[in-house]
């Protein structure tokens, strides 16, 4: 399980790796940064950073099961070239089936 990375990818490809359950305080820690203000005024940091074009990387394990890639938007060469081995199979864990019809929308592109 040591190749599981699970966190945010930034729109230049910079990887913020988090557990599975840490994705909002991570994110707020990054819009932090970003905004260079205190976390505690930093309402929504996953949408904002969605908004800017990051990437969350989880797992899902309720209805469906696998790594889910959430992202608004469009993939950069970076994004998807960091999510290679995601989309090909290459980690024990599939993607979750809506992951992978954003994916195949984003080639179709």
């Amino acid at each position: 399980m040591s190749d599981i990375k699970t966190g945010w990818l930034s729109p230049t490809g910079e990887f913020f790796p988090c557990s599975t359950y840490a994705h909002i305080d991570t994110a707020c820690k990054i819009c932090a940064e970003l905004f260079k203000v205190d976390s505690i005024y930093i309402s929504n940091p996953d949408i904002k950073l969605m908004d800017l074009g990051w990437v969350s990387i989880t797992i899902t394990s309720f209805v469906d099961h696998g790594f889910s890639i959430c992202y608004k938007g469009h993939l950069t060469s970076e994004q998807k070239s960091f999510l290679k081995p995601y989309y090909n199979g290459e980690y024990w864990l599939g993607l979750t089936h809506s992951s992978m019809c954003a994916y195949e929308r984003e080639c179709e592109r």
